[in-house]
């Protein structure tokens, strides 16, 4: 019924870097089949905002009695929740990283 979250991580290919010598293209194009940062973030907001219309749903249907199980609302709120939290929580390092880099002297 209830489908596990997934790191975001799980979907990352690692970065390696190019051999000694080598001249790296500036406009490089991810690798066919291999997903890039955004497809991935993309897709994690996706999932976070389809946790949170599943919660809303199920307590819509709490208010209106049409739930027989407290404990799958429950658990759907919860997870809910916890995606968001994370998702701020990435947000939030990614603007504090960002603006690190760009205070950063060259």
């Amino acid at each position: 019924m209830f489908q596990p979250i997934q790191p975001i991580t799980a979907n990352l290919k690692a970065i390696t870097s190019p051999p000694i010598g080598a001249t790296m293209k500036t406009d490089a194009v991810a690798e066919e089949g291999a997903p890039s940062f955004a497809n991935v973030l993309a897709k994690s907001l996706e999932g976070v905002n389809e946790s949170l219309q599943t919660a809303g749903e199920m307590s819509e249907k709490l208010a209106l009695g049409e739930v027989n199980n407290l404990h799958e609302v429950t658990i759907a709120g919860q997870k809910a929740n916890i995606m968001l939290r994370l998702t701020t929580q990435i947000a939030s390092k990614i603007s504090h990283a960002c603006t690190t880099l760009f205070q950063m002297q060259i």
